[in-house]
């Protein structure tokens, strides 16, 4: 780990190469505040990999090899939170448009006939089963299918 050589060396190359390698990360980045961390932060691995930074032929090199890889690993870090933040949000705007949608239509229809409107067309439940669910008579049922769906034209002609 850390001897008294190994930590001359790492102060060495830190004084020597810190300063370039902020400038060089900062021209890549277009950014001082990310180049700064990410600097620091191939350090900080050097630092713990110290061993390998010693015995390395040429320490400067291993430092920007560290510094590329570093830099890939936030690309890949920041990709994937731009994606995941993305993806709630357009999860966010769908499930906030559904829900706006069902409360104008239970609104315009009411929320039994809604529930009954959407278990017959988009679930797949018989009258049988609408009339058992909510203890009506098949005919009931249907008949309630009928009138929420002519109230659905008439709001939508409204609409249009």
């Amino acid at each position: 780990m850390f001897n008294e050589r190994s930590k001359g060396l790492f102060i060495q190359l830190y004084s020597k190469y810190y300063s370039e390698m902020y400038y060089w990360a900062k021209k890549v980045l277009g950014s001082d505040d990310i180049a700064e961390d990410l600097v620091q932060e191939t350090f900080a691995v050097a630092y713990r990999k110290v061993d390998d930074l010693v015995k390395s032929p040429s320490p400067k090199g291993w430092l920007y090899k560290t510094l590329r890889h570093v830099i890939g690993d936030n690309y890949r870090r920041r990709a994937r939170l731009i994606e995941t933040v993305s993806l709630a949000e357009s999860t966010e705007i769908a499930t906030n448009d559904a829900v706006n949608l069902r409360l104008e239509l239970e609104g315009a229809i009411g929320r039994t006939d809604l529930d009954i409107l959407i278990r017959v067309y988009t679930e797949g439940y018989t009258y049988k089963e609408i009339s058992e669910m909510y203890n009506i008579s098949v005919s009931a049922a249907k008949k309630r299918v009928q009138r929420a769906k002519e109230k659905l034209r008439e709001e939508f002609d409204k609409m249009f």
